[in-house]
């Protein structure tokens, strides 16, 4: 191809242009699409070295093919977008038309580049799912028709529930919600204890990583994210009937998380702040029937230690 001169360069982009990821609106998830194009690219690439060889060609012809296969891809990228189920939230179902708020609307129509007649799945959090069309593919108001609506059971025999002191650093407490919704958890609760470095967090943005977590996971249950309330107080709202584990550092007696675990009903799980639950802490959790257990040999982080119960439980079904 080095040997053409200038005046090919036009035509030859349009038409490699035509078959790129990015102009078919493909994504590293659909790798198998990719590889389509990419062959594409080499067939057109090829033709055009097959024809430029003849002695009768003209610039005009290539750029009418270039432009014709761009069409053609231009259909290929309708057919892929019908091939990939777009996960949104929207907080209530009942309608049979709703309209997405201005930033998921962008996201829609902008990012993910969806067009009148694409299909799209919608979560509520509360346990529906819906199948919808978009109707509209404005990018400030996208419209979506519910034309199929699904109530989801939930896949397991109990209620998972972490209480955890917020980290210092809040993306290291973020990864860890991302992660446990993602992986299935029905409520995340921060407590203050002694030890504790931080005593608030943004509750609107660890709702907004729930919200993305279970999109990406496609999950119909949306966990509750409490905010900050004292160690004594959560003690207090812990159902007598609910199995209750607390996770600490000294060496005392204590066995194994996966060892004591029943995957049935209420399970509540104390992570403590990065210097660990006060003596009198554990104490008092002890006397509120909380059963104190290791994690393993070593040493976590708040967020690790975190997310290994979570795992632990789910991995004990």
């Amino acid at each position: 191809m080095k040997n053409l001169n200038n005046n090919w360069g036009v035509p030859l982009r349009v038409g490699l242009y035509a078959f790129t990821p990015r102009a078919c609106g493909v994504t590293a998830s659909i790798p198998h699409a990719r590889e389509e194009i990419s062959i594409c690219q080499m067939i057109f690439l090829t033709f055009i070295q097959n024809l430029l060889s003849k002695k009768h060609h003209s610039q005009e012809l290539i750029l009418y093919l270039s432009l014709v296969l761009k069409s053609q891809i231009s259909n290929f990228k309708s057919q892929i977008s019908q091939l990939i189920v777009h996960t949104f939230f929207f907080p209530n179902l009942s309608e049979n038309i709703i309209t997405l708020d201005e930033d998921e609307s962008k996201h829609a129509v902008r990012v993910l580049r969806l067009v009148v007649g694409n299909e799209v799945m919608l979560v509520d959090g509360k346990g529906n799912r819906a199948f919808a069309t978009v109707s509209e593919d404005h990018p400030k108001r996208c419209s979506l028709e519910i034309r199929e609506r699904k109530k989801e059971t939930t896949d397991r025999n109990y209620k998972l529930h972490i209480a955890i002191a917020p980290t210092k650093n809040l993306d290291r407490l973020e990864w860890f919600i991302e992660k446990a919704t993602e992986i299935g958890i029905d409520s995340i609760i921060m407590i203050g204890c002694d030890h504790s470095e931080r005593f608030t967090v943004k509750l609107d943005r660890m709702e907004k990583v729930t919200v993305s977590a279970i999109k990406q996971s496609q999950q119909s249950w949306l966990p509750e994210v409490t905010g900050v309330i004292s160690f004594k107080e959560f003690l207090k709202n812990v159902p007598a009937t609910a199995h209750k584990f607390i996770t600490h550092c000294y060496e005392t007696e204590k066995k194994t998380l996966k060892s004591e675990l029943k995957p049935v009903g209420d399970i509540f799980i104390l992570i403590g702040p990065e210097g660990d639950f006060s003596p009198t802490e554990i104490d008092l959790a002890i006397e509120k029937g909380f059963v104190p257990v290791s994690l393993g040999e070593r040493r976590l982080r708040t967020e690790t230690a975190a997310l290994v119960a979570v795992m632990s439980v789910h991995l004990s079904v």
